[in-house]
């Protein structure tokens, strides 16, 4: 059972990190994302309506990785099978960071689009404006990353309580989450939004982590897996990758 609980955790890691990645760069090649998100809503309509039949679609991938946060935090919860209130701590944050991205992400596929279909006759601005500051700001970006960071912050805690993992990919989790803080209050504008540029990187690394964390899972068992420096190297290659064409 603890072997199957193990794979079970690593493939949802993997299809979170397959999904953000993928609707990540859709979203940035037909959408400007995420710099759309804080452009005028005459030309972000204008591009919605110019690639709906994909933007709706990329959103509700988006939307499905909040869900698959909820699973994969029940399920590295039950793995380290720790009594401690750090590993009821990191279940917690992790639900709510789930649940406060799909919120976020799934006005994109009901709600957003009706309001760009009346948006020719009808003035929407207030009701847009309304949805992208609560529900995407606030709750989505502001809420959900903050919840990200304290689960993570908790997860290494909860990590160090076992023998299954790395030790430095427990610490890996402590820099991702402290890293992800100023990203939590970039949305509230002023003084935090030269955090901005902080976004991709840091959620590329947190996306890099889960990977390692499904090679740890699926190659161990019950004793700890030392990640070799080769896999180290790959995944700092992965990372950089994927992090430096958004600042080309």
């Amino acid at each position: 059972m603890k072997n199957t609980d193990n794979k079970t955790t690593a493939i949802l890691f993997i299809i979170y990190a397959a999904f953000v990645m993928a609707a990540y760069s859709i979203l940035a090649a037909v959408f400007e994302f995420p710099e759309i998100l804080r452009k005028p809503i005459t030309e972000r309509f204008a591009l919605f309506h110019l690639h709906e039949s994909i933007i709706i679609p990329t959103y509700y991938v988006f939307a499905l990785t909040g869900v698959l946060q909820i699973f994969f935090s029940i399920y590295l919860f039950k793995i380290n099978n720790t009594t401690s209130s750090n590993g009821l701590s990191s279940l917690i944050f992790g639900v709510l960071a789930g649940l406060c991205q799909t919120i976020g992400f799934i006005r994109w596929v009901v709600a957003i689009p009706y309001l760009a279909s009346i948006s020719a006759t009808t003035d929407v601005s207030t009701f847009e404006g309304l949805l992208n500051a609560y529900f995407g700001m606030s709750i989505g970006e502001h809420l959900g990353s903050l919840f990200l960071a304290i689960w993570l912050g908790y997860t290494f805690l909860s990590m160090r309580e076992t023998n299954l993992f790395d030790n430095r990919l427990s610490l890996l989790a402590l820099i991702s989450g402290i890293l992800m803080l100023p990203i939590a209050f970039e949305p509230l504008g002023a003084a935090f939004s030269v955090f901005a540029f902080l976004t991709v990187p840091v959620f590329g690394l947190v996306t890099t982590w889960m990977l390692l964390m499904a090679y740890s899972l699926l190659k161990g068992k019950e004793e700890t897996i030392k990640i070799s420096s080769t896999v180290w190297i790959i995944a700092f290659i992965f990372w950089f990758v994927n992090v430096i064409p958004a600042f080309l």
